[in-house]
Formats: C-alpha cells, structure tokens, sequence
C-alpha cells in the first residue's frame, strides 16, 4: 500500500472511478477495487477473503432464521467462527518474523509455504463479529451480500486495522457521503500515515537492524537500550502508519473511522497500555474473547485475562518468541493486578516511567526470533556486556539524536499538545500550516519511495 503505484497511480484511477458512480454502485467499485489491490498481491490469495464472506453472510442469515432453536443458531455460529479462525491461523503473518502457526510448535521458521493473503488479520475478524453480533441480537442480519463484503473487506484497514463494527459502520456504508472537507482530511492523514511509515518507522527499524547485528556478548548497555528503543519506535510507528493510511482512506470515500492509537507510551501501567495500542484491537479481544469466557463484567477475571492477551498475541506474530512476550505482559498485569492499591498511592508520571522501562525490557523477546539471543540483549540491557560505552552508542547518539526527538515528540503527545494549543491562540495559522505540511508530506514520501524506500518492516500482508 505505501508504495508509488498504489500513490500514483491505483489511488487517482480507484477514486475517479468510485465518485462519479452513483451510491447504487459504489459497493460494487469498493469490492472491485478490493479484489485489484488483493490479486496484486496474490493471484489466489482472494479465494480465502471469499471464502470468509461468503460463509460469514449466509451463516449471519441461518443464525438468525433459526434464533428460537437455540442448537442450531449455535451450530451456525461455531460453523462461521471456525471457518474465519482456521483462515486467520493459517494465512496470517507477521511484519517482523517469518513465523506461521507451526511454528508455535516447532520454534522454526514457516513451514506452510501458502501464498500470501492480504488482510487476513482483519477480514477475518469483521467475519466473527459480524455472526457474534446477530448470535446476540444486537444487530440484524443484512440481507445485501455486497454491502456485507464491503464491510468484511473494507481494504482500507487490511494492513493493521482499526478493526471495525458492523453497527457503527452499517449506515455509512448504505449511503457514504463524499464532502470536500472529508477529501482534504482524508489527504492529510493518509500522508500522514506515508510519512510515519517511510521517515520515522523505517529509519528507526534500519537502526535496530544494524545495532542487532553487533554480538551481544560485545553490546554495550547504552546501545543495546537505544537499539531496543528504536525498535519500539519502528514497531508503533509502522502500525500508527497504517492505521492513518487506513482513516485517511476511509474519510476520502466518505467514512469515518476510529482512532487506534491513543499515546500508549504515556500509560501509567500495561493494563493501560493494551487499552491504548491498537484500541479497536483491544476492543474486539474483549468483547468477543475475554467477555464470552469471564462472564461477570464487573470483575477482573485474572485466568481470562491471561488467556486473552496470549490469543491476541497471534495477531502480532507467530513463533515462541512471541507467546514469550504475551507471557511477559501477562506477568507485568498480574503484578499490577496484586500491587494496585500500592501502585494506586504512586504518582502517574513514576508509574509511567517505570511502565516504558519495564516494557522496553520485555521487548526484546518480541524483537528477536532466538530466545538465547533475546536473553542474551536482555542481559546487555542490564550490563552485562563487555563494555560501559563503546563508540557504536556514539555514533547512533550523533547520527540518530533527532530522529529519537522527533518519534519521542509525536510519541508523547508534545505535537498534539502544541497543535491544541495553537489553534486555541489562533485557528488562522493552523489552516495555512497544515496544507503546507500536506504537500511536504506528499514531497518527501515521493522522494522515499523514489529513493527505495519501505524496504525493512513491511505489515503490507497479514
């Protein structure tokens, strides 16, 4: 997606095409341009997107036909439920590892050479809530198959979400309206999200990559804890990019829709922080995860909660090192779940201090495949490598101290602070700004794709 074809040159076709048609039509763009962008990707990899919404409409249609037979409504959801998780288990992948479902057993690489599925952590999941809705009765089956696809595959959100709701998308996509002041906003964020992609999270991922290469028995504790924070910064931005992209391509044709992102790295704790980062991801886990399991809302069910967070680990990754990570964030929230009326007398901004260094010690395990080599950087975060300093450390420090800045300015919420507090003083200079940074934003993602870039982490198939 972030590329100067889908820029250039499907984008302007895509867009023309979808506006002059009417909105009797447009389901049917929306999904042929979803099939376009799919077979670019994958010749067959359309057949298990289908599959998905095809199974997920007419078993939402026989939930509902059979809601006073209370085996067969729930044999078509267990129906509907399986088919999308088997598709999500098999075709889903990683930006950052190699890793398929096998190997949570074998602790190898991917042995299931499929061919690549766009969207598969997305569609997928429209899918469950879709028939899980209906199961409930909170929603009534839609009897347009093409207005169901469009939901299930709203390819705008393919690459990382957010994840969306049939009930707060429905009436949008039966009559989406196109006004020019959706358009502009809908540019700016899409470039938005091209330039946290190409400027912030690719160089910071190109970093970490070449501070990784170094031995960890040589690392120094200053490199190893500026590699490991330059891979938090790769790793948010990448997936903030494409949540942007995803919101400025929705407002462009006509939709709004939700945030995922609210400053994770200014939580005060790590239940905090999984409510913060990718929120619609959250969302989905708990309403259609831990809820069903830990019935009692107004409890913490610690078991649930445990069993949650390693399921919405999948979404991140497969291999042993990533239910490794899950494992650390569940011990993080059991000791906070334990300390809290201790934690609850401790001011906020220690609580946060303590969150992001505790978090960036635990990432390593989601960073790296090997589980020695992450144990390995972990004890070179904490000193044990052959040197206090070294002249690697230096040199990221002279060369990378204001790209640090600026990922750590647009991190904590200092730009949207300034922003706020701009237009509070004068609304005059935020409208002459902002179309300026608009066409910065389109000059300097040109000059990265033109230049090679988005050629290290890449969510594009998932």
């Amino acid at each position: 997606m972030v590329s100067l074809e889908f820029l250039y040159f499907f984008l302007p076709v895509f867009m023309g095409v979808y506006a002059v048609s009417g909105v009797r039509f447009r389901k049917a763009v929306f999904l042929l341009g979803t099939v376009v962008l799919c077979l670019w990707v994958s010749t067959w990899g359309i057949i298990p997107m289908a599959v998905c919404a095809v199974v997920s409409y007419f078993c939402g249609r026989l939930i509902h036909r059979f809601a006073d037979k209370k085996g067969l409504k729930r044999l078509w959801l267990i129906l509907s439920v399986a088919v999308n998780m088997a598709v999500l288990l098999v075709f889903i992948r990683s930006g950052h590892s190699s890793y398929d479902v096998t190997s949570i057993f074998t602790g190898k690489g991917a042995m299931l050479k499929l061919f690549p599925v766009w969207g598969a952590g997305v569609f997928t999941l429209h899918g469950i809530s879709y028939c899980m809705d209906i199961y409930r009765k909170e929603i009534e089956p839609e009897k347009n198959f093409l207005l169901v696809s469009q939901y299930i595959c709203f390819f705008p959100c393919f690459s990382c979400g957010p994840i969306l709701r049939f009930s707060d998308m429905s009436e949008q996509l039966r009559k989406p309206v196109i006004t020019s002041g959706k358009l502009a906003e809908g540019i700016k964020l899409m470039l938005i999200g091209f330039a946290e992609k190409l400027f912030l999270s690719d160089p910071m991922y190109e970093m970490w990559q070449h501070i990784r290469g170094v031995s960890t028995d040589s690392l120094s504790a200053a490199c190893a804890w500026l590699g490991i924070i330059a891979f938090s910064f790769a790793f948010y931005y990448e997936l903030r990019a494409y949540s942007h992209i995803a919101q400025g391509i929705g407002s462009m044709l006509g939709f709004e829709l939700p945030d995922n992102f609210d400053l994770p790295f200014m939580s005060a704790g790590f239940n905090e922080l999984i409510k913060r980062f990718a929120c619609t991801f959250y969302s989905w886990v708990r309403d259609y995860f831990y809820r069903p399991i830990c019935r009692n809302k107004d409890s913490v069910c610690l078991w649930a909660l445990i069993l949650s967070v390693l399921a919405g680990s999948v979404w991140y990754g497969y291999g042993r090192h990533t239910m490794l990570w899950a494992a650390f964030i569940c011990v993080m929230l059991g000791i906070e779940y334990l300390l809290k009326n201790i934690l609850a007398a401790v001011p906020t901004g220690v609580r946060c201090a303590v969150m992001n260094v505790l978090f960036l010690i635990g990432l390593p395990f989601l960073a790296i495949d090997s589980l020695p080599s992450a144990c390995g950087y972990v004890a070179a975060m904490l000193g044990g490598g052959s040197f206090a300093g070294d002249v690697l450390a230096s040199y990221v420090i002279k060369t990378g101290v204001v790209m640090y800045l600026i990922c750590g300015f647009f991190a904590t919420g200092i730009g949207r602070y300034l922003k706020r507090r701009i237009m509070q003083l004068n609304t005059n200079i935020v409208y002459i700004i902002e179309p300026m940074l608009t066409i910065g934003f389109l000059l300097i993602s040109t000059a990265f794709l033109v230049g090679g870039g988005n050629s290290s982490m890449n969510l594009f198939v998932r």
